[in-house]
């Protein structure tokens, strides 16, 4: 459920978008990633995730380690088994 997972990701500190960046606010699916026929789970699980020249490479992994954590606990919570 990527509307789940991108609020525990904004409690855990880590911005990102369930919604395309064309359509500010909106938590529609990306209508790029529709277009590039994805299969419907990818696109409705899909969140955006945005850098920078001024992202460095430690912000990258500190954001990799949250990402991680949080889609574990989730999938704890859910039951389901971790792939890692």
């Amino acid at each position: 459920d990527r509307q789940a997972l991108h609020m525990a990701l904004d409690l855990a500190g880590l911005a990102c978008s369930a919604g395309s960046a064309c359509s500010s606010g909106s938590s529609r699916p990306s209508p790029v990633l529709l277009a590039m026929g994805l299969p419907q789970e990818v696109v409705h699980g899909a969140l955006r995730f945005s850098l920078s020249r001024f992202t460095d490479a430690a912000e990258v992994d500190a954001a990799i380690d949250i990402l991680h954590r949080v889609v574990g606990k989730i999938r704890s919570a859910a039951g389901v088994r971790s792939t890692t």
